[in-house]
């Protein structure tokens, strides 16, 4: 169940985060390579739990 809500947390803050990126213009490569390094340490933690 954490981990369940862990992902579900890092899915609205990814979505934000794309919303945001594309308001202000962001290098497109740079925000998926962030969301890609986050969601990596999700899946770390995940596994370490």
């Amino acid at each position: 169940v954490h981990a369940a809500r862990g992902w579900a947390d890092l899915a609205q803050t990814l979505s934000e985060r794309a919303a945001h990126a594309r308001a202000v213009n962001l290098d497109p490569a740079s925000v998926i390579l962030d969301m890609l390094l986050k969601i990596d340490q999700m899946a770390a933690t995940s596994r370490a739990a």
